[in-house]
């Protein structure tokens, strides 16, 4: 009766429910429940770990599948970790601050996390009431503790400085994402943001929670009326300034259990291309998005691919390297 009642309950809540269908690890479904459910108290890294522990118990008592299966492998005390579940334990950390608000300092958790990091970058003490987007990316990394990969900063002209600095800045525009990549925004992007790299000044920043064909679903903090949330982006879309990326498979301990989904990744191999290959474009349209219906007309000439999307209309994303060509977009597989 009781797991009856709590089945209803939690199909009630759309929320916790998506993330339990996506979930690829018991570590994945156990943070669901107590961050987007249950939210005690304590949601320590500590207490997430001991309480999917258990579930992990029982999982491998009830299936007969074991550990691995589950997509997590755990020696005595050790819990190993895929580059995927890397990714998703700072995801999860800021699914677990959606909803909180300025207004009413329900954001206050976020803001003392990044105070309470040493040294205080710049030695700058974030307010209550100071906007608090670049300081909740950065208060995700300290709790993951993933502060060795990540920038921590309450700028975010400074998060992209010192992402340079680490080698982990994507300027392209167009880049296809993945889960846990920041992304910044520029408020004064042109109408021409399809066919141009936008190198304006940076107004915001969030996180990336997931990527589903050409849609980008991102968490960030201070959105309009001061509050965490989520908001949908189109790959290339308007106000893209770049991304920061992070190398989370350098804190991987553990093989994958399921290959990474090309277009999902942007690092697909389609047919003998791979980004970052120089080729020569002999089309005559480039295409604002990988499925986009019609195109704008663009000289041929050398160009670089930057991102794929296999299986799409227009699977590749160049940009010119010359002056002869001004191709700037999507295009046909066939016309490189």
């Amino acid at each position: 009766m009781q797991l009856d009642y709590l089945w209803r309950e939690i199909q009630g809540d759309r929320s916790v429910m998506s993330e339990l269908k996506v979930a690829e690890s018991v570590r994945a479904a156990s943070d669901a429940m107590l961050l987007g459910y249950e939210k005690p108290a304590d949601q320590s890294e500590a207490v997430r770990k001991k309480r999917a522990l258990c579930g992990q118990a029982y999982y491998d008592r009830y299936t007969g599948k074991g550990q691995a299966a589950a997509g997590q492998i755990i020696e005595g005390d050790k819990e190993k970790m895929t580059e995927t579940q890397v990714r998703e334990k700072i995801v999860a950390v800021m699914r677990g601050w959606i909803g909180l608000k300025r207004a009413d300092k329900s954001h206050a958790p976020i803001i003392d996390t990044y105070n309470g990091h040493t040294p205080l970058p710049r030695g700058y003490k974030v307010s209550y009431t100071d906007d608090y987007c670049a300081a909740t990316v950065s208060a995700a990394a300290i709790k993951a503790e993933y502060t060795d990969i990540m920038p921590v900063e309450c700028s975010c002209s400074k998060l992209i400085e010192i992402a340079k600095k680490m080698g982990i800045w994507q300027e392209n525009d167009a880049y296809v994402p993945s889960s846990a990549d920041l992304i910044l925004y520029d408020w004064q992007d042109g109408l021409n943001f399809a066919v141009t790299d936008n190198k304006g000044a940076t107004d915001h920043v969030g996180m990336v929670e997931k990527v589903v064909g050409t849609t980008i679903t991102i968490i960030e903090g201070n959105m309009s009326g001061g509050v965490v949330g989520r908001r949908t982006v189109t790959v290339n879309g308007r106000y893209i300034r770049g991304y920061i990326c992070p190398k989370y498979s350098t804190k991987a301990t553990a093989a994958s259990v399921s290959s990474t989904v090309a277009a999902v990744s942007g690092s697909a191999v389609t047919g003998n291309h791979k980004v970052g290959d120089v080729v020569k474009f002999n089309g005559s349209k480039h295409y604002t998005s990988a499925n986009a219906a019609s195109g704008s007309a663009a000289r041929p000439g050398s160009a670089k691919i930057t991102a794929i999307s296999a299986g799409a209309k227009h699977p590749y994303h160049i940009i010119h390297t010359d002056s002869k060509s001004n191709v700037y977009g999507w295009v046909d597989a066939a016309d490189i």
